[in-house]
């Protein structure tokens, strides 16, 4: 192109405004310019930058968090904006100019129309633009439609005229945006938490044999019947002292490297079939696409636990506010089953062409061991002069016994199922939740295994390491997630002339605080609402029917009540009645439909009716507390999982030492065999509940944690 026809192209509003533009700052502009529809006139395009990128910085100052977490755009829209702020004072079309096309470009009429300093507008509005720059978007055409209409409900910056909240409220200024905001602000704190900078983890495939080692450990619950869950005694186990000449047998089998010993030991020790015990990886340490690696030289098994549980992210992407725990651990072999795994490791490396270092145990075994097969109904005991009564001793028996055994030697379920990868015990739901530590777990694995006869070459060896669980808040985060909810409602100056803008805005700060506690110290699950009845938890009780997953029948699922709780749902009760008795005396308030609903429901919980206990109030009515506007309300640094106080006390009681039992009752698990509510279950519900509730208050106090307090504390 010659440079005659460069300089005959029109200039249009935008070239001029990027011809004087900072260079660093292009790319942003062109982003923002991107993110509306424009019009090819482009009117007063300076004060639509100008708009867009202040609202940017209005969303930053409303949400300081989030603006400390993505300061090099709030930096970049600070500067933009100064400069947009200059060149606008040169460009004063009217708004007449676009007045017949606001259909079509809602967007530009909007940034035409808005001032900076008209925060209800200008943060709304650069939350969106925020999450339209992350997600690669335009502006949703609808949500700035709503913008603009409600623009006209607030005075010009230079008007003398004074709104307030009461007028805002009355005027439904936000209804048709308000949530839509508050689902993009939760949707961008989480994007920004989480680090989205960062690249997205792609999934790994696995190979054949982890695939198959995969389907086994997944599906183990469902190739065992409820009394072997539980470790009763059946046919299809040994006698103990069956177990003991059976065990002798196969570690003098082992010494004598008798075909069929290792595969055989390996199966019993790791609960695995011979097929998928040949089919183990070799390697240091854990290895890509595998689920389960033998490190003969460390002497372990490694466990991908991770991919079992199907953790959908990656722990580099998990908030500073959770424990450190790893992505696999490792289960202690011991040396009659290392040794000659040795061996053929060093004679296979010894043999050309075998020097790669990884290879499965199939590859390693002599040709007797891979074809080797017991024989199915026979005894497993090979040598004849030593007898035993009971069933006969097959291999499978013998599998299935170790359970009962380590049970009866005191060893802990999670850790039973962490080490003989048989999650059918307690499902997958006890490793998604505890945080276990890794040298307690290898401890007590190596002090059962002796207990049986079996030896370590070395000692074991204190790790500061933990596996399970990633979503355990630390004391610390706790702490912070506590006083983050407390300063909400001290912000809120209580007294007996509080308007009804101001009960209100006091009873949803109050109501998210006594929301976050109870859901933290029961243990819920994340729901669309929380489901407690002000009948079920009126007075003093120790637990009470909790049905949080929608699929349980009256007195399966327990949720446990502890003196703190109960102190929580004491003041909550007497917040109620104040705020009653607040409402009633405004005849204004109490002559509305809306008002009387709101009356209705505080009176029920005062009386104990089977209602909703948790609601917050809304200028449309009432709005049952969910997970999601309560846990979503805290800012990115503290962001938890909904059900954090599920994770955190399941690891607390896990690691006071609580019976397996009282870990089941706090997390209301329905598993036939294991459930403390089960046939063959020998536990009071009653003393696991005390149990529970004790340790939860002793934690509490430590911590320093009192109950909040409404409008009117608890007498």
């Amino acid at each position: 192109m010659s440079a005659l026809s460069v300089s005959s192209q029109p200039s249009t509003p935008q070239i001029e405004f990027l011809a004087n533009l900072p260079p660093h700052l292009e790319s942003i502009a062109h982003a923002l310019t991107g993110l509306i529809p424009t019009p090819i006139d482009q009117p007063q395009f300076s004060k639509v930058i100008l708009n867009l990128s202040a609202a940017v910085l209005s969303f930053g100052d409303d949400e300081p968090h989030l603006g400390e977490l993505g300061k090099e755009l709030i930096q970049q829209c600070q500067e933009l904006a100064e400069f947009a702020q200059g060149e606008s004072q040169f460009d004063r079309t009217a708004f007449a100019q676009i007045e017949g096309r606001i259909g079509d470009y809602p967007a530009w009429a909007l940034c035409m129309r808005l001032a900076p300093s008209q925060l209800g507008i200008s943060v709304p509005l650069g939350a969106e633009v925020w999450l339209a720059l992350l997600e690669g978007r335009q502006l949703r055409k609808d949500y700035v439609s709503h913008l603009r209409r409600d623009l006209e409900l607030l005075p010009a910056p230079d008007s003398q005229c004074d709104i307030n909240s009461d007028d805002l409220m009355f005027l439904e200024f936000g209804k048709r945006w308000q949530k839509t905001f508050e689902q993009i602000r939760k949707r961008l704190s989480q994007k920004l938490a989480f680090n989205p900078a960062a690249t997205s983890s792609t999934k790994t495939p696995i190979s054949a044999p982890a695939d198959e080692h995969l389907r086994h450990i997944l599906g183990a619950k469902a190739c065992t019947t409820a009394k072997k869950r539980s470790a009763v005694s059946t046919r299809h186990t040994l006698t103990s002292e069956q177990f003991r000449v059976y065990e002798a047998d196969l570690q003098r089998r082992l010494g004598a490297r008798q075909t069929g010993s290792l595969c055989e030991a390996l199966s019993i020790l790791t609960g695995l079939y011979a097929h998928g015990v040949m089919g183990l990886a070799i390697g240091r340490g854990p290895l890509t696409g595998e689920i389960l690696v033998l490190d003969i030289e460390g002497g372990h098994l490694y466990v991908a636990l991770d991919a079992i549980l199907k953790r959908k992210m990656s722990r580099s992407q998990m908030p500073s506010i959770y424990a450190l725990s790893d992505e696999n651990y490792r289960v202690p072999l011991p040396r009659e089953v290392l040794a000659p795994l040795e061996d053929l490791l060093a004679s296979w490396r010894a043999e050309p062409g075998s020097q790669e270092f990884r290879c499965r145990l199939v590859d390693i075994l002599p040709q007797a061991d891979r074809d080797h097969r017991p024989a199915n109904g026979q005894s497993a005991i090979e040598d004849a002069d030593t007898y035993a009564p009971g069933f006969e001793p097959t291999l499978a028996r013998a599998r299935n016994t170790v359970a009962n055994e380590a049970v009866a030697a005191g060893l802990s379920r999670l850790h039973l199922a962490c080490a003989r990868l048989d999650f059918g015990q307690v499902s997958k739901a006890r490793p998604w939740y505890v945080r276990v530590q890794a040298t307690e777990f290898e401890t007590q694995w190596r002090e059962f295994l002796e207990g049986k006869a079996w030896t370590f070459a070395t000692t074991a060896e204190a790790v500061d390491h933990a596996f399970g669980s990633p979503y355990v808040v630390t004391d610390k985060a706790l702490l912070d997630i506590w006083n983050f909810y407390q300063d909400r409602v001290n912000a809120i100056p209580k007294g007996n002339n509080m308007g009804a803008e101001r009960l209100r805005l006091f009873h949803n700060a109050f109501a998210d605080q006594t929301a976050a506690a109870l859901s933290f110290l029961l243990g819920l699950r994340a729901s669309t609402h929380y489901i407690l009845s002000a009948a079920a938890l009126s007075g003093s009780v120790d637990f009470t029917h909790i049905d949080d997953k929608g699929t349980s029948t009256l007195g399966t699922r327990v949720g446990i009540v502890c003196k703190f709780a109960s102190a929580v749902l004491a003041n909550w009760v007497a917040h109620c009645a104040s705020l009653l008795a607040r409402y009633a005396r405004d005849r204004v308030f109490s002559s509305g439909s809306s008002g009387r609903s709101i009356i209705s429901r505080l009176q029920h919980i005062v009386e104990g009716q089977d209602v909703g206990l948790l609601f917050k109030i809304f200028p449309d009515g009432i709005r049952n507390v969910s997970s999601k506007s309560t846990w979503g309300g805290l800012p990115p640094a503290l962001r938890c999982e909904a059900n954090a106080g599920r994770h955190y006390w399941a690891t607390h009681l896990h690691a006071q030492g609580c019976p397996d039992d009282a870990v089941d009752v706090f997390l209301r698990h329905i598993n036939t065999g294991t459930s403390p509510t089960s046939a063959y279950s020998n536990q009071s519900i009653e003393a696991l509940v005390s149990q529970v509730a004790s340790l939860q208050d002793r934690k509490l106090t430590e911590l320093g944690l009192t109950p909040p307090v409404g409008l009117r504390a608890a007498r």
